[in-house]
């Protein structure tokens, strides 16, 4: 029972610390808008763009928008 416990709290971490990294990586690319049904202009595009590199300058988070059909499960 302790070897499952020792198991699920390294699952716990190691699922935490590739949480933390990846937004990381969408930062560095400077990509804020992923819009992969393309339903928005590219005004709109720009624009949301535009709002998250201010964001992530001013209060040092980054915040994404994903436009997706691939949350029901399908990805296909």
């Amino acid at each position: 029972m302790k070897s499952f416990k020792k198991l699920l709290v390294g699952f716990a971490l190691a699922l935490l610390v590739s949480l933390a990294a990846a937004p990381l990586a969408f930062a560095e690319s400077g990509s804020y808008v992923f819009d992969e049904q393309n339903i928005l202009t590219s005004s709109e595009f720009s624009t949301l763009e535009g709002m998250g590199a201010s964001y992530a300058e001013d209060y040092g988070v980054g915040v994404y928008l994903l436009i997706t059909d691939a949350m029901n499960g399908n990805y296909n």
